[in-house]
Formats: structure tokens, C-alpha cells, sequence
């Protein structure tokens, strides 16, 4: 390894270190209790909670989207660790007829909801009517009956959430890889 390479590490690292603490200062942000229809019929965002006071979900394109496909597999061999913290949620335009046909067939263990209006999706910034529907994540807690976002971020190819590029990249050549399933 280059001292280069060890330098831009380092950079990271301090940097990863600065953004957590901009956002643990930032202000929560306020939200709608926002319904969404799941496996059992219609659920709000309050009650996704599940009695939990903190929730992180994660917004999903759907199955026609091979990266969030990779992401959600990223996020499924974590789920137990998410779980002993947080409730958990996966939100995606698919019907929850779809999402338990992807789910069985990639052995997926976290709760989809779907946001079919997408009011849930706009506010949280994940949709625009130029670019449709976009990966990313959002952190909430819970006080009584208020709902508030602590965080988001938006997901792209080669970003922290997906630990797959980083490693790639350790065997060099092309970075013109791209994730596939199979039907």
C-alpha cells in the first residue's frame, strides 16, 4: 500500500467522523404519520415503529432496480444488528404482493411496505417527478405521538452503504462492474 493510499484512508476517516457529528447536531426535522400499504393491509408510519422510539428506513426503488436490489442484500445480513437498536423498514413502490415474491426468492427477513401515493416518498425527498423514485435511507425517533426525521442520505454506486465496491476495488482493474440478478 502507497502512503498515499493510507493518507486518503485517513482523510476518510476523519471526514466519516466530521459528518457523524454535523448530523447528530443538525435539527430533526418534523413528519407526517404517513400510510403505506404492507403485507397485513394499511400501516402508518407511526406504527412501523412497532412500539420502538427509533426507526430507520430505507427507501427502495423496487425490483426492477438492481442496486437496490444489492443494497437490500447488504442490509438483510445486517437486519438482526438493526433490529437490537431500531425498528426496520424497507419502502418501495412495489405492491407487498411483489415484495414477498422478491423477498422469498432472495431470503430477504426485514418488513417492506409499499408507498403507493408516494406522498411519503416526495416528502422524504426520494422522489421528483424529473428523476421518479431514488435510493436512500432515513433515520427516525419517536416522542409520544410526533414523529421526527434525525437524518437521511441518498445512495449511489460505489457509496459507504454497500461494502461490495470498496473490496472490488482491492482486486484493481476495470470498475465497470455492474449488480445482476437473475430472474
Amino acid at each position: 500500500m502507497t502512503a498515499r493510499i493510507t493518507e486518503l484512508e485517513n482523510q476518510i476517516t476523519a471526514l466519516s467522523k466530521e459528518l457523524r457529528a454535523e448530523r447528530t447536531a443538525s435539527p430533526a426535522e418534523e413528519f407526517t404519520n404517513f400510510a403505506f400499504e404492507g403485507q397485513g393491509g394499511p400501516i402508518t408510519l407511526l406504527e412501523l415503529f412497532g412500539g420502538r422510539d427509533e426507526l430507520l428506513v430505507i427507501h427502495n426503488m423496487g425490483k426492477s432496480c438492481d442496486y437496490c436490489s444489492l443494497w437490500a442484500e447488504g442490509f438483510n445480513g445486517l437486519v438482526n444488528h438493526f433490529l437490537a437498536r431500531s425498528a426496520f423498514v424497507l419502502v418501495s413502490p412495489d405492491t407487498p404482493a411483489e415484495q414477498a415474491e422478491v423477498a422469498a426468492a432472495r431470503g430477504w427477513r426485514f418488513p417492506m411496505v409499499q408507498d403507493a401515493s408516494r406522498e411519503f416518498t416526495t416528502a422524504a425527498g426520494f422522489w421528483t417527478d424529473d428523476d421518479g423514485w431514488w435510493p436512500g435511507a432515513s433515520g427516525f425517533r419517536r416522542d409520544g405521538e410526533k414523529i421526527l426525521r434525525t437524518g437521511k442520505t441518498e445512495f449511489f454506486p460505489h457509496d459507504q452503504f454497500c461494502s461490495i465496491w470498496p473490496l472490488m476495488d482491492l482486486i484493481g482493474g476495470s470498475r465497470e462492474w455492474e449488480p445482476t440478478f437473475p430472474a
